[in-house]
């Protein structure tokens, strides 16, 4: 049995990469409800990998303009949801 690094030093899109690549499959779809500018989507590919749905509230120019506590979607429409609200 190997070892499975739970720490991480670094900048978010190479951890988020690492992690979207280790919990899904290549190409389901993925929402990201709070995607504001982007920052975890920078690694190459990662963006191509999944089939992205982009929503905020606030960023213009996101697939979606949605506020994450009103989701207007059925369960099950995504397989994976990135959720990283304002601090």
């Amino acid at each position: 049995m190997s070892a499975v690094t739970s720490v991480h030093v670094g900048v978010n899109a190479p951890l988020f990469a690492n992690a979207l690549r280790m919990f899904t499959p290549a190409g389901v779809r993925v929402l990201d409800m709070t995607y504001g500018r982007g920052g975890f989507w920078r690694e190459p590919g990662l963006p191509e990998r999944n089939a992205l749905v982009r929503m905020d509230a606030e960023v213009p120019g996101c697939d979606l303009y949605a506020d994450f506590r009103c989701l207007p979607f059925k369960a099950g429409v995504f397989t994976a949801a990135v959720f990283d609200p304002p601090y």
